[in-house]
């Protein structure tokens, strides 16, 4: 039995997507090498400090396909965004909007959007120890408010 051109692969229009998000980022100066990243590696400080946490990729990744598929599953629309450069690197992350009106006020129709918005509002620093990130998150735990527009 073959497969037909219709029949939904999971993961495989995630890969298309993505492959055209690298090509989107090249051509704007950003390196296409994609760091996937979720709002819960991210803790914000009160001095424009943004610290990451590099997770291990193929989770992360499988992570990033999955928000995809519910974004596309709901009709409404997701996003690839480019968050920050680092390191011949670019972390990045998927959303889609909750409803038609955040849909409305973030500007995502339906199919999938890519964006870079880099800024130099926050000078972000890569953490790679475990033990440090948790300590990190836990003293600056009460800004997690912010990163809902950074996540955006």
């Amino acid at each position: 039995m073959s497969s037909s051109a219709s029949e939904h692969i999971p993961g495989q229009e995630f890969d298309q997507v993505v492959l055209r998000f690298k090509d989107f980022l090249a051509h704007r100066g950003f390196s296409p090498n994609v760091v996937w990243i979720e709002p819960s590696d991210v803790v914000l400080t009160g001095d424009r400090r943004l610290f990451v946490y590099h997770s291990e990729q193929e989770s992360a990744a499988i992570a990033a396909c999955n928000t995809f598929e519910q974004g596309l599953a709901g009709g409404i629309g997701v996003v690839l965004k480019g968050l920050f450069p680092k390191k011949n690197a670019t972390y990045s992350f998927v959303w889609f909007p909750r409803d038609a009106a955040e849909a409305e006020h973030e500007m995502v129709s339906p199919g999938v959007k890519l964006q870079v918005n880099i800024s130099e509002t926050f000078k972000s620093v890569v953490i790679r120890s475990r033990e440090r990130w948790q300590a990190l998150s836990e003293r600056h735990r009460s800004i997690r408010f912010m990163k809902t527009d950074l996540f955006r």
